[in-house]
């Protein structure tokens, strides 16, 4: 019987015999081409894969927009307020257009929420965020948020939405998050009775027991 014999394959195999020339010539090209497409979109995929995307359980960049100056010179952007340092002054109007002051609260707990209707992580956290200030109703206790909605309309409409049971600034033109340093939100901030910064980006479960603590010292003082 015969042996059965591997085909081997040698440097002639690749080369087109006579006639083939162009075809082969414009298949092998098709072929990088192809390989090289695919190689480029994959890594594109990975690279908007790694992004945040709406409804992830990340932060959402807030997108650049120009400033509504109102004939004042911008807001510049200034530094993250760090824990222990005095939260910062916030002024303005609510989505309702009635105004108020962040140290309006002072001798009270207060979580501070910059947020938007349009980011996943935002709205996606608000259903905790409701049960947490029904749960501390008649407590020292206030929870405030920072709306960054280019219309006020659409902040507005998401209150009326999601049911919303607390207040907001809405922060035409970005100035009120752009004097705090913010780049990503939500941006979570607990301060204490004394107006000082005790927590950053706390959420869920953490977030309550920085609150209760907060509430359980002022009791033992």
């Amino acid at each position: 019987m015969p042996l059965l014999r591997s085909p081997i394959l040698s440097p002639r195999s690749f080369v087109p015999r006579r006639g083939e020339g162009s075809a082969g010539l414009l298949v092998g090209v098709a072929l990088v081409v192809a390989i090289c497409l695919a190689v480029i979109g994959g890594s594109l995929y990975f690279i908007w894969k790694g992004l945040p995307q709406a409804g992830d359980d990340q932060a959402a960049v807030i997108p650049p927009e120009k400033p509504i100056t109102d004939g004042k010179a911008a807001t510049p952007q200034g530094p993250a307020p760090q824990v222990g340092q005095p939260a910062p002054e916030i002024e303005g109007e609510d989505t309702d257009g009635k105004a108020f002051k962040l140290s309006d609260y002072r001798g009270k707990v207060v979580v501070l929420d910059f947020w938007a209707s349009w980011c996943g992580p935002c709205m996606a956290a608000v259903p905790h965020n409701k049960s947490l200030v029904k749960n501390l109703e008649g407590k020292s206790f206030v929870f405030l948020g920072v709306n960054l909605d280019r219309r006020k309309e659409d902040g507005q409409k998401a209150v009326n939405e999601k049911q919303i049971n607390w207040r907001s600034w809405y922060d035409a033109g970005n100035k009120i998050s752009r004097a705090w340093g913010i780049q990503f939100i939500p941006a979570i901030f607990v301060i204490d009775q004394q107006g000082v910064i005790r927590h950053v980006g706390l959420h869920g479960a953490q977030l309550d027991a920085a609150v209760e603590k907060l509430l359980k010292d002022s009791k033992s003082t």
